[in-house]
């Protein structure tokens, strides 16, 4: 049940307003500014409607060493080719005209950029330097979303790529309230969002910490929806035992999905959360996931404390979780920490727990109960087909 503000479906391409530049393979001026004057088009015949940006590919690679003939007048020199290998060392910049376009335009209420090898970009078109004047192409910004290559891999060498300082505040952004990072490896410590007026937000495949994610839901005094997904190579950090704990006050709507490399973060995370306001948790494992959750009591344990310490009204409750071997005495322990229960939904390798014996425990306000141990495996197995790896499975 995650919430956000949505930015218009593929199907919405034709829709007045939409604007989808991808810029791939696009270096000669002509056809850029061609790509620029249809995208000028669709905002003029838009009127007064919001407009949406989906932006893919937004820099190239820059090599000054490259030359061309001098009669190529229409070619921009010393600019390379894409399909260079993600976040390496060589030097990208934004297409020539991209930033001038983006900035002569006024009414972006949705922007999802796909940043792909180049998240320098975000810096280039949404950083607001301190003592300079707003800026005034994102005063109608309401949703925003920043999308890395899947392929990236952080440089030879690093753990993670560091995406360097981002400023962005609420005088150029005042209307902002959706925010997504998907930006696979991508460090976002040293970027400052105006967290406080956000009222959704999502963080995936991020290589920041923990710490640094409670950090900033510690700022987020506006949000009721959140979403977390974890990456592969996400920094746990300190555990950071003996600190307080952070409350966000409106929060609602979490979704947490988790690796089996970081199987133990939920516990963590609700270990160090208070959450008064919370309505609905969903908590699932990557579809590829292998991992042996053997250790459900903790944290199903972990749950129960930060219920019970938020004094809250949990209405949904999702374990889609592969391998958890869920006792029915560790659930009966959750489910007495959630009398407001309204709907409970059981994806999970426990045997013993059946829709009967759940209804059993005659909570009042239950209306709906799913508990299908299967679907785990054939979502599984469904989606590793799809990215073509084999799926095996005990039962098959």
């Amino acid at each position: 049940m995650y919430h956000q503000l949505m930015l218009p479906s593929p199907g919405d391409f034709e829709s007045p307003g939409y604007v989808r530049m991808d810029l791939y393979l696009s270096y000669e001026e002509s056809k850029l500014e061609e790509i620029y004057r249809n995208a000028r088009r669709i905002i003029q015949e838009a009127g007064n409607i919001p407009l949406h940006l989906e932006l893919f590919n937004p820099g190239m690679v820059y090599r000054p060493e490259i030359e061309h003939d001098d009669d190529d007048s229409d070619y921009c020199s010393g600019y390379a080719s894409d399909g260079e290998d993600a976040l390496t060392e060589h030097r990208y910049e934004s297409r020539p005209g991209l930033i001038e376009f983006l900035e002569s335009t006024r009414g972006w209420e949705a922007a999802e950029i796909h940043l792909c090898e180049y998240p320098g970009f975000a810096q280039d078109v949404l950083h607001c330097e301190p003592g300079e004047p707003p800026l005034e192409t994102w005063m109608r910004l309401r949703s925003l979303s920043l999308n890395s290559d899947w392929r990236n891999v952080p440089p030879e060498g690093e753990e993670n790529y560091d995406c360097g300082p981002l400023r962005m505040t609420g005088e150029s952004f005042p209307l902002l309230r959706a925010v997504t990072l998907h930006l696979k490896c991508c460090n976002v410590s040293d970027w400052v969002l105006p967290w406080a007026q956000l009222t959704c937000l999502a963080f995936e495949q991020l290589a920041n910490p923990l710490s640094w994610c409670l950090e900033i839901l510690g700022q987020c005094t506006a949000l009721q929806t959140f979403n977390l997904t974890v990456g592969e190579i996400q920094d746990r950090g300190p555990d950071g035992e003996g600190e307080g704990r952070v409350t966000v006050p409106r929060l609602q709507f979490i979704s947490i999905d988790v690796s089996d490399a970081h199987c133990d973060l939920p516990k963590s995370f609700f270990d160090k959360v208070q959450l008064p306001a919370l309505r609905s948790l969903e908590i699932k494992d990557r579809y590829l996931s292998d991992s042996d959750f053997k250790a459900a009591d903790p944290i199903i344990d972990s749950l129960r404390r930060c219920f019970r310490r938020s004094r809250c009204s949990i209405q949904h409750l999702s374990l889609e979780i592969k391998n958890m071997k869920l006792k029915k005495e560790v659930l009966s322990r959750l489910l007495k920490s959630t009398p407001s229960l309204r709907s409970l939904d059981l994806g999970t390798g426990a045997t013993d727990v059946t829709r009967k014996y759940i209804r059993s425990l005659r909570m009042e306000n239950l209306e709906e109960v799913i508990v299908d141990l299967s679907r785990a495996r054939n979502w599984a197995r469904g989606r590793a087909l799809d990215y073509g790896y084999p799926y095996h499975s005990d039962s098959d």
